[in-house]
């Protein structure tokens, strides 16, 4: 059994794209039996959404278990601001939540935001950018 776990970018850039048949999450969900997400990055979807979109999002999240931000997850969340801060690299903090719920869970994170999630140490990234890490 794979599992993946998903930034709220994936779901957005698929909501907005056209072509959903050949979106980023249309590919993982055919590659993956199992999706997970932050409740992070699930609020950060609905913080966003229209009243005429959520019947939308209730379906996709249907398919998706929400993992919780727990205790260990703040201090995950914590190491990673710390390395970050080291390099001069902080980048928002929601993200940061995202990425520690991954590692704490020890799954790679899907994400369109390549550039802020790849500084981050030991988490694996799954992105349109790196196909050769799109294997389960």
């Amino acid at each position: 059994m794979s599992a993946i776990f998903l930034d709220s970018s994936v779901l957005i850039r698929h909501f907005r794209d056209q072509n959903k048949i050949n979106s980023f999450y249309t590919q993982i969900r055919s590659a993956y039996d199992k999706l997970y997400m932050s409740a992070i990055a699930k609020a950060e979807i609905f913080s966003y959404i229209k009243d005429n979109d959520i019947e939308y999002w209730n379906i996709i999240f249907k398919n998706i278990r929400v993992f919780p931000f727990t205790e260990n997850t703040i201090v995950k969340t914590r190491e990673i601001a710390l390395q970050l801060k080291r390099k001069s690299m902080l980048i928002e903090l929601a993200d940061m939540m995202i990425a520690a719920t991954a590692i704490e869970n020890d799954f790679p994170l899907a994400t369109i935001n390549q550039s802020h999630f790849e500084r981050i140490d030991r988490l694996k990234l799954i992105t349109p950018e790196l196909p050769e890490l799109f294997v389960p």
